[in-house]
Order: C-alpha cells, then structure tokens, then sequence
C-alpha cells in the first residue's frame, strides 16, 4: 500500500473515531447543546488544519480559477518548496 493510501486510510479511522467517541459523550449527556457545540467546533478542526499546511496550494488553485495563471505558479512553486522541505505535510 503507498504512503498516501495510508495516510487516508488512517485518516478515515481516526475521523470515524472522533465520530463515534463525540457521539458517545452527546448520548451520554443526554444531548446537552453546550456540547454539542463544543463538538462541532472539534470536528471542524481536521479541515482547518489541512487548510494551513496547504494554504499555498488552495490560494494557486483559486488564482487559476481567476484566470492570474502567473500568480498561480509562484503560488504552486511555494507549495512544491514547502512539500519538498516538509514532506509529511
């Protein structure tokens, strides 16, 4: 299996497990809406976090949505130098 397979992989049951243990305390505190809240913003977070390490990569992408294909590549080159120093991101 390559690397990237399992990082998905390992991803998937670690969200499935987020899921599972958020909704054992909702069950658990008789769906008390503090909580429900407070889960909500954790389960956002993977997303967030994804959205930081690869900034570059979206920014490239909408900038090429726009049709600013030069800003794109500066933005894709700063990516690639990012992965290439930090290749777990």
């Amino acid at each position: 299996m390559a690397r990237p397979t399992r990082w998905k992989v390992l991803y998937a049951v670690a969200i499935t497990a987020l899921g599972l243990a958020a909704l054992t305390l909702v069950i658990a505190s008789n769906f008390d809406p503090t909580l429900l809240m407070l889960l909500a913003v954790l389960l956002f977070i993977p997303g967030r976090v994804n959205g930081h390490f690869w900034r570059s990569f979206y920014t490239g992408r909408r900038l090429m949505d726009v049709g600013n294909y030069e800003e794109a590549r500066l933005e894709f080159e700063r990516f690639l130098v990012r992965v290439r120093e930090r290749p777990a991101i």
